[in-house]
């Protein structure tokens, strides 16, 4: 989504502006994988990677787009909703109706959100939804501080050139993830966040979409998706959802 000017600059100002802070202290460094939409590929492809490691992830999921297709991408079903959560990984509100909070006022916004928790508890009794993710990474100002109300922890997106890991301090209203995609990788080095965080017992949390061997401009392949994880096993780290990572997770 290609935002205005008033738009950007808003989102540089909320990416410096820290609304509270909190003391990360991890005895190592961690790594986070997080899928937003729940495209079908996250689960069929993606979770099977994640199984052959013993690992656990989260999965953003938006109510309104269930059993539609988004960005040319198939979006999970009921059944994928609830075999994801039965294999021990977290579902993540993602608003109801994937809205940018640049396009929507902070009533609108929470609206959606109050409508996808009921989406989602109605589907899994019992579901503690304990993190959010801002569709598009737009996270201004007015709408961050109401949904640090809501959730433990909310994640937007890292910036090409901005900072990229979590830690020391943290702002649970605004957590950076870095893209694990086609345009993300052209950017970072995997090798050397995940040594770097390793070094910093920091915590890098990586975003994806589908997974598949040919994937969206926003997906990666099971190749990518493996090595990311392998590199973190090797660089001693962590692999958590992201809800669980910070000590009082659980809105």
């Amino acid at each position: 989504m290609k935002l205005s000017l008033s738009e950007r600059l808003a989102r540089q100002v909320s990416l410096r502006i820290p609304l509270a802070r909190r003391n990360l202290a991890l005895p190592r460094g961690v790594l986070s994988i997080t899928f937003d939409d729940f495209p079908k590929t996250a689960w069929t492809v993606g979770g099977a990677v994640l199984a052959e490691h013993g690992v656990k992830a989260t999965y953003f999921a938006c109510g309104g787009l269930c059993g539609r297709s988004f960005d040319d991408q198939p979006i999970f079903d009921a059944a994928e909703l609830e075999a994801v959560h039965a294999a021990g990984h977290e579902i993540g509100c993602h608003t109801h109706d994937h809205l940018s909070a640049h396009r929507s006022s902070p009533a609108d916004y929470l609206d959606s959100c109050a409508r996808n928790r009921r989406f989602l508890e109605d589907r899994l009794p019992g579901l503690r939804l304990r993190s959010f993710a801002y569709p598009y990474g737009h996270a201004p100002l007015r709408h961050r501080g109401r949904l640090a109300k809501r959730y433990a922890a909310c994640r937007g997106v890292a910036t090409q050139r901005g900072r990229k890991l979590n830690g020391p301090v943290v702002d649970p209203s605004l957590l950076l993830a870095v893209g694990l995609t086609q345009d993300g990788l052209r950017h970072v080095d995997m090798g050397q966040l995940v040594t770097e965080a390793a070094a910093r017992r920091a915590w890098l949390v990586l975003f994806t979409h589908d997974v598949q061997d040919k994937p969206s401009a926003h997906g990666c392949t099971p190749r990518e998706l493996d090595r990311a994880i392998r590199l973190a096993r090797q660089a001693g780290l962590d692999i958590l959802p992201f809800g669980a990572v910070l000590p009082d997770a659980g809105a």
